[in-house]
């Protein structure tokens, strides 16, 4: 297989591809991402889980989003989403779990997520370090790691991203419950083959997914995108004023020439009938990465806030 050697030039059309200036405000409010695609004995798993808390160590509402998707079982349900009360004086800067979901490494010396509620055990290697970048939305930083799931018995071989967004919103329950300190952003993970990894972040505009970070990840290595578009993608309307994607897709490119990724949201989870802000919806989507002579199948998760 051609290896995909991806420019690590900055990306367009983030803000002048510069890290603009700080805000003279402190941030406050952190959202931990972390996702894994993985597989065993040729099924495929995608998990995600989002800890949102607020920086003021005087705020002792946090908020948590977790998503299972097996290829054999379809969506899992799984304990512990929703919003909890911190330890009162817990700072906000570290990795932090929750009841369900405790954090026993941090990822720089190899995460380990478990859920003894749910059977669920996140490992990942030392987390590399990829892209810190300040801009507009934030302080936003992207990491990953080989990693192993193990949920029901079977063990899941895969990559884990860890995506961390720390904006300057004002927060407390009022904003969480709302959603607003999310809205907009838009991330999807997919697996390419069973070799290497693309994570793409951005904020939903009416074009598409813009302001896109895209990383492309393989073995310990992983490599900064410059993508030609931002992400496009199709959509359907729910019941009321919902717009669920569809199809999603993008192009770089890299050393042999133009890579295009092209994805359709399989199944969406979480499909409410009514408007309210800052809505989550999740979908796994599957398709192709075509590069050069060679089109390999992608399986991934795909990770909308209204």
């Amino acid at each position: 297989m051609k290896a995909l050697a991806l420019s690590a030039l900055c990306l367009l059309p983030l803000a002048g591809c510069v890290a603009s200036q700080a805000s003279q405000d402190p941030p406050k409010t952190i959202s931990d991402y972390l996702s894994f695609t993985g597989h065993s004995n040729g099924d495929q798993v995608v998990f995600a889980i989002d800890f949102i808390r607020s920086e003021d160590p005087k705020d002792d509402v946090a908020d948590v989003e977790v998503t299972l998707h097996d290829e054999a079982q379809g969506w899992v349900e799984l304990d512990g989403t929703g919003f909890y009360e911190r330890k009162q004086g817990s700072g906000a800067t570290a990795l932090q779990g929750s009841p369900h979901f405790l954090i026993e490494r941090d990822p720089a010396r190899g995460l380990q997520l478990l859920s003894p509620d749910n059977g669920v055990t996140l490992t990942a290697e030392p987390i590399a370090s990829y892209l810190k970048i300040d801009s507009e939305t934030g302080l936003h930083a992207l990491a990953s790691a080989q990693a192993e799931l193990r949920w029901q018995g079977r063990v899941f071989q895969g990559r884990l991203v860890h995506d961390r967004l720390t904006t300057r919103t004002a927060t407390g329950f009022a904003r969480l419950v709302s959603g607003q300190t999310l809205q907009g952003i838009h991330r999807f993970h997919v697996q390419v083959g069973h070799s290497r990894d693309f994570f793409a972040f951005g904020r939903s505009g009416e074009h598409g997914v813009e302001h896109v970070v895209g990383i492309e990840m393989a073995n310990n290595a992983g490599e900064r995108l410059m993508l030609t578009s931002p992400v496009r993608q199709t959509s359907e309307s729910s019941l009321g004023q919902y717009i669920w994607p569809q199809t999603l897709g993008t192009t770089w490119r890299g050393e042999h020439g133009l890579a295009s990724l092209n994805l359709r949201v399989m199944d969406h989870n979480q499909q409410p009938s009514i408007w309210l802000p800052g809505a989550h919806s999740t979908g796994v989507v599957s398709g192709l990465l075509t590069y050069g002579d060679t089109a390999l199948p992608v399986y991934g998760l795909d990770d909308v806030y209204y």
